[in-house]
């Protein structure tokens, strides 16, 4: 009987050693969301074909509304040189609100939120395996408290050019 229980004791006390040991993975589980990862621009943002006279200021004034939004436009289509309009070129249009440009769409599931951070994991096994969001950015976010662990979420983001200036634009469920 005696050997038994230190055989017990053993296994209990090596499983436990392993696991705190990080030999049993802690990795999030492998999302099961209809999308992980980044979005292309053509999955989200609107496309504009260049017509013979256009320039930025007309294409910002005609289709944003605004004319002080050129610079998203050179920011979303850094690909081409704007300042050489070509007639039939497609454009990326930023989304309604004004942005600095840079927006990524993404999807995830949200495997873990602490004091600080939402973590989303994106693609498991690559470099791109998750990120966190500081929480702070979800604060002007009306419906975050729909949101729990393992939900399926996309994410507008746009990624402004200083560190700490990123805003989520929105965050649905998937």
């Amino acid at each position: 009987m005696g050997v038994v229980i230190i055989i017990l004791v053993l296994l209990v006390g090596g499983f436990l050693w392993f696991k705190n040991n990080s030999f049993i993975s802690q990795q999030p589980p492998v999302p099961d969301c209809e999308k992980n990862g980044y979005y292309k621009k053509e999955e989200y943002l609107q496309e504009y074909t260049v017509k013979q006279g256009d320039s930025l200021i007309s294409i910002a004034t005609t289709q944003l509304g605004d004319s002080s939004r050129v610079n998203e436009l050179i920011s979303l289509n850094d690909d081409k040189n704007l300042y050489s309009l070509e007639e039939g070129w497609e454009l990326f249009l930023p989304p309604s609100q004004q942005t600095s440009g840079r927006v990524k769409k993404f999807g995830g599931k949200i495997y873990k939120i602490d004091a600080n951070y939402v973590y989303i994991q994106l693609h498991p096994g690559t470099e791109l395996e998750s990120m966190g969001i500081p929480k702070y950015h979800f604060d002007s976010i009306q419906n975050w408290s729909s949101f729990h662990l393992n939900d399926c979420v996309i994410i507008l983001l746009d990624e402004a050019p200083r560190e700490g200036t990123s805003t989520i634009i929105s965050i649905s469920h998937q």
